[in-house]
């Protein structure tokens, strides 16, 4: 996505501009995609009430990161807004495409 919205990084007196683009954050991204997925896991491993602990804590570590960047100056703050979008709508798809499996059951044979 970097290449194609060519969008430089902010110019901030503190920070080193990087020789890539801005657009989108790519740690706000991964970020939240790992730390949801895994939010996700412990839900359906040990019930709705400890996946929205994990859920809540995970969306916290993520807007955290995404902080991190703009604060370092590596990003602005829509960097990191679409770096969230983007992770929401990558994990999004994997659900649509993995539900279907799950309630057929094939899911389960990879474990026999």
């Amino acid at each position: 996505m970097k290449a194609v919205f060519h969008r430089p990084r902010p110019q901030l007196p503190w920070a080193t501009v990087l020789p890539d683009y801005s657009f989108p954050s790519g740690h706000a991204m991964n970020s939240f995609v790992v730390f949801v997925g895994v939010a996700v896991v412990i839900g359906l491993a040990h019930g709705r009430l400890a996946g929205a602990a994990a859920a809540g804590v995970a969306v916290l570590g993520a807007v955290l990161v995404g902080i991190s960047r703009i604060y370092l100056g590596y990003h602005y703050p829509s960097d990191a807004v679409g770096g969230f979008a983007a992770a929401a709508a990558w994990l999004a798809i994997a659900w649509l495409v993995t539900k279907p499996l799950a309630a057929t059951g094939r899911g389960s044979e990879a474990k026999r």
